[in-house]
Parts: structure tokens; C-alpha cells; sequence
């Protein structure tokens, strides 16, 4: 939650736990939540008034927003998540009924884990609102709610209750979560093996850098030149045994899997050393170099002492061939 631009609805949480359970006064509750608002929205005003070329993400269309009754309908079971192209269909429509109804209750009641609850479910979808897709990293803080809301809302309903039909309702509400568990298990369980795939193909790539990694030029830049002309995260992303999910392709890097600077800082494993980009602007890759070719089974020298990079880069470019430039530089120590 205090990650990236999430931390945002802090105000929210403060406000409910201390409307829902520190019981203070409405007027008490936003005062306490005044504080992180003001810096929140001082986050807000300078992401987007400083940095205002960094939000092609989002997308300022309506089609967007069904994605808070599609999460509502997978919570309830009633559909399967889908991480882009949300539709707009009956279930989700009846989800959110259904889950706007619970909230009303856990106000109305003032129950503290339905007021947090209700709070946790929707307050962490705000920031990601109008982002056109929604791995499922997006639904942990909002599930977390959703449980929290319903597990307050059995226990309204069972105050209500007298003692022998709270015995037998707590009965089928057993039956019913060991049931939702026993799905759930299935469906971790295919979810970790699609990721055991994901894991097996970064761990493939390690394997092939590492290979190179004692020839790697500490003193020239790295040309890394894609051509294996494969997609695994596509291939898994087609195949997946568990829920459907959505993978960042780094399209100009070694597999698509692992930034070409990141990867090779990692098998170098040296602390004096650092691997970055190189900036590629006019005549910045005019001198020598290296080129790095990477194939689908493996990394391959091509040219250790490569006369004029620029020369090389264009044409392997001018081929149809992404490539990336790196280069090692000495880490920066702080003495004291």
C-alpha cells in the first residue's frame, strides 16, 4: 500500500479506522485524515503538474471504469478476471449491488472491520481507475476489503439470529468457505505452476549471460543484440493453467524477459562495477565497442573490438533487429 502512487489513499484508511474504530465524530475523523490529505494531494499536484508527459497510461474513457464491477463479479465468483478489455455485463452489475448493499449495512451498523473493510476495497482502486489494464498485483488490497466486508457483514447477520439458527447458518457458512477454499486451492495451485514457467525462463537466461559473463569488456560499451525471435511471456500468457495474466515484453531485450543493463550487472556480480544504458544521442557511439548477439540458445560474440559502434548498432537496426547498448562503469563510493 505505501508503494509507488497507491499511498495516496492513506486519508481513506485513516478516516475509516478512526470513524470505524477509534469511534470518533465524523468531524474527528476527517480532521485526523486532514493531515495525510494535505500531503497526499501535494503528491498528486506535483506528479501531475511536474512530470505531466508521464501519464500515457492512463485512458480517459468510460469503458475503463468496468473494471470495478468485472473485480467485484470475480470476487463474488461470478466471473473470472480478465486483466484487460473489461466487459460490462449483468453479473457485474449484480455484484455491485450486492457488494454496495453490504457497504450500506456496515455504515448503517458502523461495524469497524466492514467500515475498514469497505474502505480497503475501494479506496486502492482509485489511483489505478483509469489504467486500461490490471494485473493482479491491482486486486490484493481490494480482496483484502472485500473479505473484511463480508466477514462483517456474517457477523451483523448472525447477531440477528437466535441460537439454533445461528448454529445451523454457521454450519452452512463453513460448508460454503471450506467449498471457496477448495476452489481456491486449484486455482493457486495452477497459478504457481504458470509462474514456475515464468521462473524457469528467467532462470534459462541467467544461465546464458552467465555463460558470457567472464568475457563481458569492462572498458568499452555492449551492443546486445536481439534475434532469437521468440515471445515466452506470450507463449505462457496463451497457456496459462491458472487465472489469465498480463506480462511486461521488454521488446528490445534478451528474451523479452530482463533489462540487457539489469541482467548483465546481475551475472557480473561485482560491487566496485555497475552496468547502465548508454544514452544514445548524436556521435555518443562513436568509438569502440562490442557486439553481443543474443539467439534463442544463447548469448554469441559477434565483435569484441568493434571499430565504430554507431556503425554497427545501425546496421543490425537497418536488419530488423532490436538492440540495446550498455556499458560497466566504476560504482561511485562514499568515503566518510
Amino acid at each position: 500500500m505505501l508503494s509507488k502512487e497507491t499511498w495516496v489513499v492513506t486519508p481513506v484508511l485513516v478516516f475509516a479506522l478512526a470513524w470505524g474504530f477509534a469511534r470518533d465524530s465524523l468531524a474527528a475523523s476527517f480532521k485526523k485524515a486532514l493531515v495525510f490529505f494535505a500531503g497526499a494531494l501535494l503528491y498528486v499536484g506535483i506528479y501531475f503538474l511536474c512530470f505531466p508527459g508521464d501519464k500515457n497510461y492512463f485512458r480517459y474513457d468510460l469503458r475503463v471504469l468496468a473494471k470495478v464491477p468485472h473485480s467485484l463479479a470475480s470476487f463474488l465468483h461470478l466471473e473470472q478476471p480478465v486483466p484487460l478489455e473489461f466487459p460490462f455485463t449483468l453479473r457485474g452489475g449484480l455484484a455491485t449491488v450486492v457488494v454496495l448493499l453490504l457497504v450500506v449495512l456496515a455504515v448503517k451498523t458502523r461495524h469497524p472491520a466492514g467500515i475498514f473493510g469497505a474502505s480497503l476495497l475501494f479506496a486502492p482502486m482509485l489511483p489505478t481507475l483509469l489504467v486500461p489494464y490490471q494485473p493482479s498485483r491491482y486486486l490484493v488490497a481490494p480482496y483484502a476489503g472485500f473479505l473484511l466486508l463480508i466477514l462483517a457483514s456474517l457477523a451483523v447477520f448472525f447477531q440477528k439470529l437466535g441460537e439454533r439458527s445461528r448454529r445451523i447458518a454457521s454450519v452452512a457458512a463453513g460448508f460454503v468457505g471450506f467449498l471457496v477454499l477448495l476452489a481456491h486451492v486449484f486455482t493457486v495451485r495452477a497459478d504457481l505452476r504458470d509462474w514456475a514457467r515464468v521462473s524457469d525462463a528467467h532462470a534459462r537466461l541467467v544461465r546464458q549471460a552467465e555463460a558470457v559473463a567472464g568475457e563481458f569488456p569492462l572498458d568499452r560499451p555492449v551492443a546486445v543484440v536481439r534475434a532469437d525471435g521468440t515471445n515466452v511471456l506470450r507463449d505462457i500468457a496463451l497457456s496459462v493453467e491458472g487465472w489469465p495474466k498480463l506480462f511486461y515484453v521488454r521488446g528490445s531485450d534478451p528474451a523479452g524477459l530482463i533489462d540487457a543493463a539489469a541482467l548483465f550487472e546481475w551475472v557480473l556480480h561485482r560491487e566496485d562495477l555497475q552496468v547502465r544504458p548508454v544514452p544514445e544521442s548524436p556521435g555518443s557511439l562513436n568509438r569502440r565497442g562490442a557486439v553481443l548477439l543474443y539467439t534463442r540458445d544463447g548469448f554469441r560474440w559477434v565483435s569484441r573490438d568493434e571499430p565504430n559502434l554507431r556503425v554497427a548498432v545501425e546496421a543490425w537496426r537497418g536488419r530488423g533487429f532490436p538492440v540495446r547498448v550498455i556499458e560497466v562503469r566504476p560504482l561511485p563510493r562514499l568515503t566518510l
